[in-house]
């Protein structure tokens, strides 16, 4: 559901559109789980899993702020596994990732530079999550929690609440 606010000092005086959702929904796939709820905010909890390459698993969680997004989520770059990066080029998943701009890791460890933070990988899972919600129309009003989620399972929710909202 939407509906009209007037924003908070809009630079623009506009009006933003909050998106509402009255029920939870859920998706899950195998051992990756996405369950978005009614809530006051924007709130986002993630939790990953990565011990397969020697990362213990890890959590964050936040409500939006352009503040908070500044502070924790906004410098949290992308990042590939040494052992998959052939696989990844040559299917043309990586065209704009280098070693400048992103983290290779290598059993458990950054390769090409130091983590930003001790949970980096959670953060930028968290940033995904913020620019894949980004497509519903308007400034979301929701908990989203997310286990071991990526793109795929946030654009399949994307597409749910549009479809069911």
């Amino acid at each position: 559901m939407f509906y009209d606010k007037e924003s908070r000092h809009c630079e623009t005086k506009c009006k933003k559109k909050i998106f509402l959702i009255k029920k939870p929904y859920y998706l899950k796939e195998d051992d990756k789980v996405l369950i978005v709820l009614p809530y006051d905010d924007f709130k986002i909890y993630y939790f990953s899993d990565y011990t397969k390459y020697n990362i213990k698993p890890q959590e964050f969680s936040l409500v939006l702020t352009p503040d908070n997004y500044l502070k924790y989520i906004s410098k949290a770059r992308t990042f590939g596994f040494k052992s998959e990066i052939n696989w990844l080029f040559k299917a043309g998943l990586i065209k704009g990732a280098d070693l400048k701009n992103a983290v290779l890791i290598d059993k458990g460890k950054p390769v090409n530079t130091k983590f930003r933070f001790k949970d980096e990988i959670t953060r930028h899972k968290i940033l995904d999550l913020i620019g894949d919600f980004g497509l519903l129309p308007g400034n979301s009003k929701m908990l989203v929690i997310a286990i071991k989620t990526g793109h795929k399972h946030n654009i399949m929710m994307v597409k749910k609440l549009l479809k069911m909202n």
